[in-house]
């Protein structure tokens, strides 16, 4: 019988890539520092509360300015933080109309947002490539494998009270502005004045408010959230119908996280995305609520919603309710990261703006907050965080003198929709002895990898490499020999962009 023994390493995680603007180390604050940045960040707090339970990375963000003798925003900002909360890039607006927003990752060094047209934003070159066509309201997606834009646009039809009614109806651009596709929303939601009454927004009847769409272009379908009906659309691109809604005009019966059913799961929601298979997550601001006191205050939160489009049933599976003084009438965002934490944008410019990053058990671990001040808000509309390395978790090392077993569990370093290849490497002192391509789940889920390395005459350090041929993560899990014993290895986790001699456990209660 073979006695099996284990060898305690000491895990480093070493990160580095190709890209200088975005490898471990590379990116430093600015060393003269602009206006408009100084009274960001002079007015930028952090708090992290539980170190451990944090996934080193950059936060992506937008933050529009508010004059509060004018009450009117003049002027807009998009920024990569540090966890800090070190200002690492900036790209500032002073047009007054300028409406920068929701930006997010499509590759290791470019961000796709919009202002009055669409653009990308390169962080290593900074240069920006802007789109000859308008970008759509509230929010526009881009489909890095057509590379075409889809966009949801207002379009005034008739009038009731008056006011003029707006439609939300879809457009997908390719990068000369041609229309390549377009859903005429009227067709499918004729206008109802019912649903109108009071839902008026800057002089026109909005009734539906269509304020999020989710393009899930690897099935060729649509998320839209209608934040007037308080009610998720799933749309196929393809035929243009709608397959069904998800709310309090759907046609799922919902249950909230208890159990029990409920008219609606959310009220004025915001920023809906796919988070796994039959699984979405949604900012709810909880506005309107007429089981609340006073319907127009409420308590905002973070919900994720499993759907059974068999059964035609939803139910919550994961919530977090923030204070009430986080409270926004509009705006709002919500995220999962890697490991199962989420990230809440709680920014309307009623209060001082919130990035608050929970645990899965619904615990604050880091959050950073821009304080008004007695002449401007800033609000933040949507957040993002990216990585410029694969967080790993070790589960298991294992090495009986013959065999090395290797557990480990991976994620992404950007949220992508449709996943993508990387390569694994297996080195001995540096040697490559094996490689592999394995595809890496989308929207942050965990991979899960083990791989068995028989060698006979094992002896040296083996390390795990992971690249996607940009961003490249070591993992040294020490030094391994056929005479070498030793104590079972914990499962550690290393949340840092350096190297650092430092163990963090990682408790497997808070991963989902």
């Amino acid at each position: 019988m073979k006695i099996r023994s284990f060898l305690t390493v000491l895990i480093v995680l070493l990160f580095f890539g190709s890209t200088p603007g975005f490898s471990a180390g590379s990116i430093q604050p600015s060393q003269q520092t602009p206006k408009h940045l100084t009274d960001i960040s002079g007015n930028m707090s952090i708090t992290v509360f539980d170190k451990e339970q944090v996934f080193d990375g950059y936060n992506l963000f937008a933050l529009r300015r508010r004059n509060k003798a004018t009450n009117k925003f003049d002027e807009g900002t998009i920024l990569v933080t540090d966890m800090k909360g070190n200002v690492l890039n900036s790209l500032h607006s002073t047009d007054p109309r300028s409406r920068v927003s929701d930006p997010e990752m499509i590759n290791s060094t470019t961000v796709f947002a919009r202002d009055s047209k669409p653009f990308f934003w390169n962080l290593k070159t900074n240069v920006t490539q802007y789109f000859n066509f308008t970008a759509g309201t509230h929010d526009m997606e881009y489909n890095p494998e057509t590379k075409t834009f889809l966009g949801k646009y207002f379009r005034d039809t008739g009038n009731y009270s008056g006011l003029p009614i707006k439609y939300n109806d879809l457009y997908e651009y390719d990068m000369d502005g041609n229309v390549l596709w377009f859903w005429n929303s009227s067709e499918y939601f004729p206008f109802n004045p019912e649903l109108a009454d009071g839902k008026t927004f800057r002089g026109a009847n909005v009734w539906m408010h269509a304020n999020a769409i989710f393009w899930d272009y690897p099935n060729d379908v649509i998320y839209m959230s209608a934040r007037g009906l308080d009610t998720i659309y799933k749309i196929d691109k393809k035929t243009g119908d709608v397959i069904w809604g998800l709310g309090r005009l759907g046609n799922f019966t919902l249950y909230d996280i208890n159990g029990n059913k409920k008219e609606s799961l959310f009220y004025h929601q915001h920023a809906v995305e796919l988070v796994g298979p039959n699984r979405m997550i949604l900012y709810d601001n909880d506005y309107l609520n007429s089981s609340n006191p006073d319907p127009k205050v409420g308590r905002p939160r973070m919900v994720e919603i499993e759907f059974n489009e068999k059964t035609m049933e939803a139910k919550e599976v994961w919530t977090y309710t923030a204070p009430e003084e986080y409270f926004g009438r509009p705006w709002g965002d919500a995220d999962r990261l890697p490991g199962g934490n989420r990230l809440g944008t709680f920014g309307w410019v009623s209060h001082d703006s919130y990035l608050t990053e929970v645990n899965p058990a619904g615990d604050i671990v880091w959050e950073m907050r821009i304080n008004q001040t007695n002449q401007y808000a800033w609000g933040m509309y949507r957040a993002e965080r990216f990585y410029d390395y694969f967080p790993v978790e070790v589960n298991d090392v294992s090495f009986d003198g013959e065999m090395l077993y290797v557990n480990v569990s991976l994620w992404d370093a950007i949220k992508t929709r449709a996943g993508r290849d990387i390569t694994i490497r297996g080195l001995l002192d540096g040697e490559e002895i094996f490689t592999e391509t394995i595809g890496l789940s989308p929207y942050y889920m965990k991979t899960g990898y083990a791989v068995n390395v028989g060698m006979s005459d094992f002896s040296g350090k083996f390390t795990l490499e992971v690249s996607d041929g940009e961003v490249t993560t070591e993992i040294n899990l020490g030094e391994f020999g056929s005479s070498q014993t030793g104590l079972p290895l914990s499962p550690y986790f290393i949340p840092a962009i350096i190297a650092i001699p430092v163990l963090r456990k990682r408790s497997k209660k808070h991963l989902m």
